[in-house]
């Protein structure tokens, strides 16, 4: 195996990892709003809902992966126009198609099953997957992180054509300066008590840091490897401060100071360790990191029609939590592994060929 294939496979290990995280705790929080969890699940249930978010986990640890991947993607070797238009193209098809089948799902379990209001303007908004930039709420609460990372390519494109997406100093810079809005976003959420949305900057934050992590751990590049001890410490002081700024109050969010300093120090600390000395390789991580963008989108429907379908037309209430989570982990995959063999993987190839034909890259 060439040392790019396995690059890419523990990254891919990696991602499939995080979406499983995202998922559990959404599906523990169902569990337990439904009355499903057992007297020897309800430890465990708490810590990982209540400390351990597994899902901000999750979450931290694909921006980490965005920022490691997405930099690297713009082609050399050919004029900027084409290296951005053939990053546009496999953006587009990479993430619309299955986004798009995701919607009608999606309103199926909210809209129809859970009753969830929905005009057409907000149905027609969420297919542009441009809705939160205009104020519009999401069909399937996920959709969020995709806002995030538009937010990132389109930074990432900036800084390629003004010739600084690999400048090492230039993006040391931005994740410290994200990092400081942050802080001052913080500030401001909980001296307004104004939901300001502190993880957007923490985000770009963690996305330019991972950037800088690639170029040490894959180039062996000493400087960067001087930005990331820097960033880290910066990173470890200033999160207490934005947690205790932006959630120690409690104003009906359902956050709390802790929970999110120890999710967003556990994820930092997991995404460095496994993508530098315990990689996620193998058959089973790699088919995990393919299908885990529709594993992502989709997972959220999987849990309704379980808990609001299935069990109710079964008249089947099983008190364990984690039977109900496994098995919806499982019905996930298996529809995930339905969209990704016959949208995914089509719509990437199709990118593709576009590309070559219209840019010839």
């Amino acid at each position: 195996m060439s040392k790019k294939q396995v690059r890419l496979e523990y990254l891919d290990g990696l991602r499939g990892a995080a979406a499983i995280l995202v998922s559990v705790v959404h599906y523990l929080m169902v569990v337990k709003s439904e009355g499903m969890v057992a007297a020897w699940e309800a430890p465990f249930v708490t810590l990982f809902t209540e400390y351990f978010d597994l899902g901000k986990i999750g979450v931290v640890i694909f921006f980490a992966i965005s920022g490691f991947i997405i930099p690297s993607s713009f082609k050399s070797g050919v004029s900027k126009k084409a290296s951005v238009k053939k990053f546009f193209i496999s953006r587009v098809f990479r993430l619309y198609p299955v986004y798009w089948f995701s919607i009608p799902l999606g309103l199926w379990a909210f809209w129809i099953i859970q009753e969830k209001d929905f005009s057409v303007s907000i149905v027609f908004a969420n297919f542009t997957m441009l809705q939160q930039f205009v104020g519009v709420k999401n069909i399937i609460g996920v959709y969020w992180t995709l806002q995030v990372e538009i937010i990132f390519y389109v930074l990432c494109v900036m800084l390629f054509l003004l010739g600084k997406l690999n400048d090492r100093c230039f993006s040391f810079y931005c994740s410290i300066a994200a990092l400081v809005v942050a802080i001052l976003m913080s500030y401001l959420r909980g001296a307004l008590e104004v939901k300001l949305p502190v993880a957007v900057p923490l985000a770009l934050s963690v996305m330019f840091f991972g950037g800088l992590w690639r170029e040490l751990t894959l180039n062996k590049d000493s400087e960067a490897g001087q930005f990331c001890i820097i960033y880290l410490i910066f990173f470890f002081v200033s999160m207490p401060i934005i947690s205790v700024f932006a959630y120690n109050l409690d104003m009906g969010w359902g956050e709390t100071w802790y929970r999110y300093l120890i999710s967003y120090y556990s994820a930092i600390t997991l995404f460095c360790l496994m993508t530098s000395k315990y990689k996620l390789v193998g058959p089973v991580f790699s088919y995990l990191g393919r299908v885990s963008y529709s594993y992502y989108l989709l997972h959220p429907v999987c849990i309704v029609f379980v808990v609001d379908v299935a069990l109710p037309f079964f008249g089947c209430f099983p008190e364990s939590g984690l039977f109900v989570v496994l098995g919806t982990i499982i019905l996930a995959m298996m529809l995930s592994s339905l969209t990704y063999s016959f949208i995914e993987k089509p719509s990437i190839k199709v990118g593709r060929v576009i590309a070559e034909r219209r840019l010839g890259v």
